[in-house]
């Protein structure tokens, strides 16, 4: 299938004889944790900064610090005192934002359109299309990027706005939303220039602004909010709506013929008509009265005065609920969203985060009803919830800059669809989000059948001969982590000399990646902040190291050397101990956790408002960002768990650990098709390839067949896979697998796929898997083996 994306995968990147080349682009007792502040922002958003039904007399926290994610918790982890021991062994400690003890590097790809950070950046985000350039380096900062439920483009004249659903198309193999500016903002004069100046993980602000011109608007974006805002200063406000070819029919029930037409309000109901006569309606708000002209030929909208303050625009999806959410929109209009707090709390085994909003209001001196109306996902609905923990709101009244009322009111579907569903209305400045946390660790949560353990035993003196020979991160990363399988299943089953010799082995080969002594070692990159491989860092091709100094996978291709490593520490605790500071460094690129560390962003990866990972990174993708292979991301955020667990980093345990949770849960409700979500026919498929912001395809970046969308979205079988693949899904997923792939006579599927697919038919039927693995196999994926297959089989409930 085509992309409009520099990272086309090449015909050679598809699994080959003995490796699954993947070219992906889109793609027990709870220990509680100290609190600590995670922020992941630059510069500062506008103050005064109110919560609902706040006054606007003033900021409520420093201005010069913005809190925007916490880990919350009712016990206190105590670092040893740096300042006790000037040179404490590295062993014992590891500062949260040291250094990174590896070589730096120059990336070739830098950003651009940005002001000063001052910090990482975040290269994954959902909004760094504003900053990257496409595949030829043309139409810089001109990227989709999605705010949900709107999608925009930003160019030097203004911002551009599209309502997706719009014009959404869909079949079995792709649903997609094209984009095109039903609504552009600008300014008399019109801008010239562009910048971010401000982020957190919910919200981002542009500036617009002219050369030699004192004035300026700010397009104040944030995730989720039915409203476009974008705030004046010293300019004329312009809009234009309709795009190319639409017509403004209407304004305030005022129907518009000809000539330009002046008009005095607050607000404005537009009628306008776009392609394939679709109506649209968009609701503009003023803080207060303003004059505008409005010209229905060339679809624009111009006030008469230079103007200072918030304008905003909401679209009225057409439906049932319309008379209904526009009250909505016209009574919560004041409440604008500007930053956004991110607290966790995890205890026992139930993580809890709150999502609390700090507002400005657009009219400080309104007395009307100030809450704040936002769209949630349907990941977001069904984890809401409030905190199962008494102690939560004490927590949480502890800190007065945290708004600690988790009242919010869930009003339902009111309209509008995205590419992720029909979004549910929610009022309240903060949500709370409830998830089962895992209690997963090295191993099944069920012993072996007893009648298959000669036969593993077996196998496992055969594959425990196995030696790596990738050179690259994710390759070698899958190969190390095939053997360290082998290790845990060799403690299982008593064999300590085969466990001992693969531990010892794999000490061996982590050593040279984690000194630098490798071909393709880590380095440092100076410019977003990341680390990178050596070759990747240095590759203008945008396939070198599968995209990695791109910032494409790092979560892929770390999460098997984070397993990996785990399992060493599990048995040899000193050689990670010994060799904390590189490992943390490499965990540090994809799951930081800590606000103060200038080194790296917030959990690179990770998007909080969509709930799972993107992996592709500073380039342009049609659709958006995007990824496939949800299961890797999973399987690296249990990594980061398990690693925490052993590095005994209670804080990165319980990071991990939520991570693993969201994850999870998005799995199951995105690349896990249902009909409520993609409709009835692209949800046949059971299984998606990738998941964008505007475009979902039942395909991956390596190749179309039906294996390769399902296959590569449950790799590798862990214990942890369980708890995302549940028997009643595979039920109907693996038919599907079966039909269009397992049973396929004429070009049937290669040996490493097939493989992968009788360990996704065992979670339904172990007896038949089991059969399948041991008489039809003779070739394993690199990040697979026999004894691996059979013993996943093995410890499959038996019915």
């Amino acid at each position: 299938m085509s992309e409009t994306t520099p990272l086309l995968a090449h015909t050679s990147e598809r699994p080959g004889s003995n490796r699954m080349l993947l070219a992906k682009i889109a793609a027990g007792t709870l220990l509680v944790v100290s609190a600590i502040v995670l922020v992941a922002l630059s510069g500062k958003p506008d103050t005064p900064l109110v919560h609902a039904n706040q006054s606007s007399s003033g900021p409520i926290f420093p201005s010069t610090t913005v809190p925007n994610v916490t880990l919350v918790s009712t016990a206190a982890i105590v670092l040893p005192n740096q300042t006790s021991d000037p040179n404490p062994p590295i062993a014992e400690w590891v500062s949260e934002t040291m250094e990174p003890p590896f070589t730096s590097m120059t990336n070739l790809i830098l950003p651009k359109l940005h002001a000063d950070f001052n910090r990482s950046i975040p290269t994954n985000a959902w909004w760094t299309n504003f900053m990257i350039a496409d595949s030829h380096g043309q139409h810089l900062g001109e990227g989709q990027v999605t705010v949900t439920p709107y999608t925009v483009i930003s160019l030097n004249s203004g911002l551009q706005v599209s309502y997706g659903d719009d014009r959404r198309v869909g079949d079995n193999a792709i649903i997609q939303e094209y984009f095109a500016d039903d609504l552009v903002f600008s300014s008399n004069p019109p801008p010239n220039t562009r910048q971010v100046v401000w982020f957190d993980q919910l919200n981002v602000k542009l500036e617009f602004k002219r050369n030699n011109h004192h004035g300026t608007f700010n397009a104040l974006l944030s995730r989720g909010s039915p409203y476009i805002s974008v705030k004046y200063k010293g300019m004329v406000p312009k809009l234009s709506l309709g795009g190319n070819v639409g017509a403004i029919t209407s304004v305030n029930d005022i129907q518009i013929k000809t000539g330009t037409i002046s008009l005095t309000a607050s607000e404005f109901h537009f009628h306008t008509r776009i392609e394939r006569n679709i109506v649209q309606e968009w609701i503009v708000f003023f803080p207060n009265n303003v004059t505008l002209a409005i010209d229905p030929h060339t679809a624009t909208v111009t006030g008469v005065d230079t103007f200072y303050g918030i304008v905003r625009a909401a679209l009225l999806p057409q439906g049932q609920q319309k008379d209904t959410f526009k009250a909505l929109l016209l009574r919560l209009a004041n409440t604008v969203p500007v930053a956004t707090d991110i607290e966790m709390a995890t205890v026992n085994n139930t993580g809890v985060m709150k999502f609390s909003w700090r507002n400005k209001l657009m009219n400080p001196n309104n007395t009307g009803d100030n809450d704040l109306l936002m769209l949630a996902f349907p990941h977001h609905v069904d984890a809401f919830g409030e905190a199962p923990l008494a102690n939560l709101s004490t927590i949480l009244d502890s800190r007065p800059d945290i708004e600690s009322n988790g009242s919010f009111k869930i009003l339902g579907k009111m309209g509008h669809r995205t590419l992720k569903g029909n979004l549910t209305a929610v009022v309240g400045s903060t949500w709370t989000i409830v998830e089962p946390l895992t209690t997963v660790r090295f191993s099944a949560p069920r012993p072996i059948d007893p009648s298959k353990r000669k036969d593993i035993a077996n196998s496992l003196v055969r594959d425990a001969s196995y030696v790596p020979g990738a050179k690259d991160p994710y390759f070698f990363g899958k190969e190390i982590a095939r053997q360290a399988r082998l290790a845990l299943i060799a403690n299982k089953l008593g064999n300590f000399a085969v466990r001992d010799s693969l531990v010892a082995k794999l000490q061996g080969w982590l050593l040279p990646w984690l000194t630098g002594k490798n071909g393709d070692f880590f380095v440092y990159d100076t410019v977003w902040g990341g680390v990178c491989s050596s070759i990747g860092i240095q590759g203008m091709f945008y396939m070198t190291d599968f995209g990695n100094g791109w910032y494409n996978d790092h979560h892929f291709h770390y999460g098997y050397i984070f397993y990996t490593a785990a399992v060493v520490g599990k048995f040899r605790p000193e050689f990670i101990q010994k060799h904390k500071a590189a490992l943390f460094t490499i965990v540090r690129d994809v799951a930081n956790y800590n606000p103060n560390d200038h080194y790296f962003p917030l959990a690179r990866h990770f998007s909080w408002f969509d709930g799972h990972s993107f992996a592709s990174g500073v380039y342009v993708l049609d659709g958006g960002k995007s990824q496939e292979s949800v299961s890797e991301a999973i399987n690296s955020y249990y990594g980061v768990y398990l690693l925490g667990r052993v590095l005994e980093m209670p804080k990165l345990e319980q990071f991990g650990r939520m991570l693993l949770a969201m994850e999870m849960r998005a799995a199951q409700t995105y690349w896990q098709t249902k009909p409520d979500i993609y409709g009835e026919l692209y949800a046949k498929n059971e299984m998606t390839g990738m998941v964008g912001q505007t475009k979902v395809t039942y395909a991956t970046w390596f190749g179309p067949v039906i294996e390769h969308m399902h296959l590569i979205n449950v790799i590798p079988f862990t214990p942890i896979t369980e708890e995302f693949l549940s028997k009643e899904y595979i039920e109907k997923e693996y038919k599907v697998l079966y039909d269009g792939a397992v049973s396929r006579t004429v070009n049937p599927m290669e040996e490493i796929w097939r493989g992968y697919a009788f360990l996704d038919h065992a979670i339904i039927d172990p007896k038949a898997a089991w059969t399948e693995v041991q008489t039809q196999l003779k070739h394993f994926d690199d990040g697979n083996s026999r004894t691996n297959s059979l013993w996943w089989i093995a410890t499959r409930p038996q019915d």
